[in-house]
């Protein structure tokens, strides 16, 4: 299970082991926005290749109070170093729907993947 926890600029992963006749899991911080106060992830979801992409709402606070800037958010892509994102056209997605020619071209970001 992954988990973005915007209150504290965090995101985590709790993985699962077997533990008798139940199971265990362990916390593993996967972003920490340490540096970046403004960082207030919101969403993650597992891109085609197996990196996560998460979604940060980008604001000074938490729940919607005093927001600080409606006009950015940002995405990122968390993969191991120098693994490259490769978007195959040819290959269906698991919805069974390829996406369009240029698609990776029109998502409009100065901070790309």
């Amino acid at each position: 299970m992954i988990h973005c926890d915007p209150g504290p600029n965090v995101v985590r992963a709790y993985p699962v082991q077997p533990d008798g006749a139940g199971y265990r899991a362990e916390t593993v911080d996967i972003l920490k926005g340490a540096r970046d106060p403004w960082f207030r992830p919101s969403d993650v979801a597992a891109a085609p290749d197996g990196s996560l992409f998460v979604a940060d709402w980008y604001g000074p606070g938490v729940g919607g109070h005093a927001m600080g800037d409606l006009q950015r958010g940002r995405i990122f892509r968390v993969a191991p170093p120098g693994t490259p994102y490769r978007l195959n056209p040819h290959q269906p997605s698991p919805l069974g729907r390829r996406p369009r020619p240029g698609f990776e071209k029109r998502i409009p970001s100065s901070f790309f993947w």
